[in-house]
């Protein structure tokens, strides 16, 4: 029921106090409800779920979340997006679509989220803590119809964020596998051996997550500009 859960430590770097898109592909007919997507935890999360022939949006910054009146849904397939910008100082918003037709533009969803504490990412359900009261007692509250696709599509990073610029270059990926000689021992390269060291699956994860917050951010400036 619902896709594998994605683990946060991978979906943070991807909305961090930054641009992002965030749509969900699915089917709709009468009768039909239940989460689409569950993004993070009661502390900071973005949750997707329909209800009484509507879709809701809630998001959830503890005691204040911010809830999109109901959306109503005709029958068929569906695409919902949410198109948000990251303006610096913390400040965000978000423009939401309904199968490319605009429901509502510049929507206030400050501040900014700088990681998911939680959760991760599911689809379809929401498998551990629920994101929101709304959702609370009603075992994930897994969607009854047909949910296609996903898409998180990190963009630019907020003008003025601090973490890339703090972050040492990283090195190339094969010399950070490659054990150094003794004598080229530095304070980093006793970190590097421990990481070659590490099982295959511990390399693996250890290199997604690079990929996230380094890699994606070079590429990702030429996707979604910020708003200046």
């Amino acid at each position: 029921m619902g896709g594998q859960s994605i683990p946060s430590i991978v979906v943070s770097p991807l909305l961090a106090d930054r641009c992002f898109g965030l749509s969900v592909q699915f089917d709709w007919q009468p009768g039909q409800q239940g989460v689409l997507y569950a993004l993070g935890d009661c502390f900071t999360g973005m949750l997707a779920f329909v209800e009484d022939a509507a879709l809701h949006f809630v998001w959830q910054r503890w005691m204040r979340p911010v809830e999109l009146a109901p959306i109503a849904l005709q029958p068929g397939s569906q695409t919902f997006t949410l198109n948000y910008d990251a303006l610096g100082a913390r400040q965000g918003q978000g423009r939401f679509t309904l199968n490319d037709q605009l429901v509502l533009d510049k929507v206030s969803l400050s501040p900014t989220p700088v990681r998911l504490p939680s959760g991760g990412l599911d689809v379809g359900i929401n498998r551990r803590q629920p994101i929101s009261q709304r959702i609370a007692g009603r075992q994930g509250f897994p969607y009854t119809g047909t949910v296609h696709l996903v898409r998180l599509d990190p963009g630019q990073q907020a003008p003025g964020h601090p973490w890339f610029r703090m972050r040492p270059p990283c090195k190339p990926r094969c010399e950070r596998l490659q054990k150094p000689p003794i004598d080229q021992f530095d304070q980093s390269d006793q970190f590097n051996t421990k990481f070659a060291t590490r099982s295959p699956i511990t390399i693996a994860m250890a290199l997604v997550l690079v990929d996230a917050m380094v890699g994606i951010t070079e590429a990702s400036a030429t996707r979604r500009p910020c708003i200046p």
